[in-house]
């Protein structure tokens, strides 16, 4: 979130939390990568640390980073994401030299069709969030327009 709100110069409410993925990967991890392939081009999302962002060559979504490979061409492509989206580039770009290891989920790999069918179906308490009024009426046009894309 940090990243976003510096982008966009917009107050938001954020969270101390974390993304395992993205919190394994380092400026460091980067520079080492690019130290030993100098050809490399670096995909991070924005959830990434702000000191690892400022050494992407690009920065932004999934969609971003599939974008950018089919358009830019680039021979070596260092993806700062979970593995599903590197096995994705693999199929799709198969001429593409994937540099250094993905980072499983072990969390979105919990996630299942059948599991959202089932909480959608009949939820459990645990899994019923409740919005008070004065903040989802602050939150209905993000959330009308995150809709409508």
């Amino acid at each position: 979130g940090e990243n976003i709100q510096k982008q966009t110069n917009k107050q938001l409410i954020l969270w101390d939390g974390t993304c395992v993925v993205h919190e394994q990967f380092t400026r460091e991890t980067a520079e080492k990568i690019r130290a030993s392939h100098p050809d490399v081009k670096i995909l991070a999302h924005l959830e990434c640390s702000s000191s690892l962002v400022e050494v992407a060559d690009m920065v932004g979504s999934t969609s971003d980073m599939l974008r950018y490979v089919k358009e830019y061409n680039p021979p070596h492509v260092m993806l700062i994401t979970e593995c599903g989206i590197t096995d994705r580039v693999k199929t799709e770009f198969p001429d593409k030299h994937i540099v250094g290891a993905c980072q499983l989920c072990p969390f979105m790999k919990q996630i299942t069709l059948d599991g959202i069918l089932t909480a959608l179906r009949n939820p459990q308490p645990e899994q019923i969030i409740t919005i008070p009024k004065n903040i989802l009426d602050k939150a209905h046009a993000s959330l009308q327009k995150m809709m409508t894309l």
